[in-house]
């Protein structure tokens, strides 16, 4: 049985063009694949970009374009320098795809269909640009992202959760178990 690796990025969120950022990320993976491949590993390297969210959406408005029209302009952007840069992914994703949106339909189905989804109601102050929620005692000054210091926006919406709770027994029983569930040992925080 040949040896397998999976190596991949972050999906980049197409708000804005590539930076150095993506680019070392990207280059860092980029390494690993390389290095895994001269192993001898059967390797897949995946990369690509995220192109669903408040902010992206957002952002196309201000520059006077469609979501995906945008989209499509930021993505061509990072695939074109990844090819620029030769980096050796074996795919790159566009959460637009079609192939991408019929494999997460499938999942949440299966999902759905094992009573792992569910639906309810989130309320909370959200931040667009850090796409996060936070409880009243997270943010400064009553109404600002702790993490980035923009203003919040009170959401209220209807969603679709999934029930961890179900496994939740479980999944302490595997953590409490197993010394190699959290890499490196000295990060894991024992709950007994």
């Amino acid at each position: 049985m040949s040896q397998k690796a999976y190596i991949t990025t972050p999906i980049y969120y197409v708000n804005d063009v590539p930076h150095i950022g993506h680019a070392y990320t990207t280059i860092i993976a980029d390494t690993m694949a390389r290095y895994y491949r001269l192993k001898g590993y059967e390797t897949f390297f995946l990369t690509g970009t995220d192109e669903h969210g408040q902010k992206i959406e957002e952002a196309a408005k201000s520059r006077g374009k469609t979501p995906q029209a945008y989209a499509d302009e930021i993505s061509g952007k990072f695939r074109a320098l990844w090819d620029e840069f030769e980096i050796s992914y074996d795919k790159f994703i566009r959460t637009t795809d079609a192939e991408h949106k019929t494999g997460v339909q499938k999942a949440f189905q299966v999902m759905f269909d094992k009573g792992d989804i569910y639906k309810g109601e989130y309320e909370g102050h959200y931040c667009v640009s850090c796409e996060t929620f936070f409880t009243d005692t997270q943010l400064v000054d009553e109404d600002k992202c702790p993490d980035c210091g923009k203003l919040t926006r009170l959401v209220k919406e209807e969603s679709y959760f999934f029930k961890l709770s179900k496994y939740q027994e479980d999944l302490i029983k595997w953590y409490n178990s197993d010394e190699k569930c959290v890499l490196p040992k000295g990060k894991k925080k024992r709950s007994d």
